[in-house]
């Protein structure tokens, strides 16, 4: 069977994979294996002046058990599933077969469309309240192949093509996965909703149809008793970006140790952190409006130095944000007056925090 690799609106580029999955069945197949041919002779004793005579037998009549057409397409996850920015993963879904003979099924999967009402798994809270759009650039569906052994739920091997589930034995289930990279570039918490499509099919990868008119017992016939009444079930999985959640407190001290009293000089600490595992935050840009009962320090660490940029690992550097714009620091009249810093040093290169580290950014007022 063949499934044609398109193009979608995907947040991710998209991988369908399979593997054996032994199951304690919860339900049973539908009795009577489907193209087993059912006999039946009538017989006929009886007696003519009370002497018994020969029996008579009516011709065989016979007929072939039809298939039911009957399967499950259940997610295994609870919620949306995490994925940082340029990372993989995968979502997960069992296929089960309950049906009464051996089933071929093709595989699909698209990305759910914005404000359609679905994006969103049923037991998931909806985090994009503000109208953004979540579709995000557009990625191929690829189509992967995993065997981590049976029962074994471990994470797929997305390197080798498939597009189907070949000759499913009744009362057996496997798992679907939908294999995932996220983009490079895209806004925490944007939740791309994702549809796992399973379509019943011949040898030939042909879908299955319902028969119609009376019964023909010579025939093998599809009666659907899926949950759509069509031969392709369905469910719903998500992903949720996770870009850096950063950690922002401020803090500060008098200079010299002493009070807090007219005159005094303050420093403020600006403590910014970005957890281990996440994706670097680049391109900050911090705001601070001063306080009126106070003035902001000019050249408070050298000439033309007046904020401080620590990142931990490199060299502290300087930006003047009383001074040439072109550091991208800036002090802008009030009021309130009001401090940006979206520059580290003289030539405005951009402030960033990699994963796992912290950057203190330090400036100094006078109590008026």
């Amino acid at each position: 069977m063949k499934t044609v690799i398109t193009k979608l609106d995907l947040f991710v580029r998209l991988g369908l994979t399979t593997a054996a999955l032994i199951l304690a069945p919860q339900v049973f197949a539908a009795g009577t294996d489907a193209g087993v041919i059912v006999s039946n002779t009538a017989v006929v004793d009886y007696k003519v002046g009370g002497a018994a005579q020969p029996s008579e037998s009516s011709t065989p009549v016979t007929f072939l058990v039809d298939r039911k057409v009957i399967f499950d397409v259940s997610r295994t996850g609870v919620g949306l599933t995490p994925i940082n920015l340029g990372a993989s993963g995968f979502l997960e879904f069992v296929v089960t077969n309950t049906s009464n003979d051996f089933l071929d099924f093709n595989l699909g999967a698209a990305q759910l469309a914005v404000g359609d009402g679905q994006i969103y798994p049923p037991d998931a809270t909806t985090v994009d309240d503000d109208g953004r759009d979540t579709s995000l650039p557009t990625y191929a569906i690829g189509t992967f192949e995993s065997s981590p052994g049976a029962g074994d739920a471990g994470a797929p091997d997305c390197s080798v093509p498939a597009t189907k589930i070949d000759e499913l034995p009744e009362d057996i289930s496997v798992r679907v996965y939908l294999c995932a990279s996220a983009p490079a570039v895209a806004i925490n918490d944007d939740v791309a909703g994702l549809r796992l499509e399973v379509t019943a099919t011949d040898d030939a990868g042909t879908t299955l149809v319902a028969a119609g008119g009376a019964d023909d017992p010579a025939a093998v016939e599809n009666v659907f008793a899926t949950t759509s009444g069509t031969a392709t079930e369905s469910d719903i999985d998500g992903f949720r970006i996770t870009a850096s959640t950063l950690t922002v407190s401020k803090t500060s001290a008098v200079i010299g140790g002493g009070k807090a009293i007219p005159g005094a000089i303050v420093e403020y600490t600006i403590t910014i952190n970005n957890p281990a595992d996440a994706p670097a935050a680049t391109e900050l840009s911090i705001g601070d409006d001063l306080d009126a009962n106070v003035t902001f320090k000019d050249d408070g660490y050298g000439a033309g130095q007046n904020v401080s940029i620590d990142d931990g690992v490199n060299p502290v550097t300087y930006c003047d944000a009383d001074g040439d714009a072109t550091d991208n620091c800036t002090l802008a009249a009030g009021p309130p007056v009001s401090l940006t810093i979206a520059g580290k040093n003289p030539a405005g290169d951009p402030i960033d925090v990699a994963a796992n580290s912290t950057t203190l950014i330090r400036f100094q007022v006078v109590i008026n």
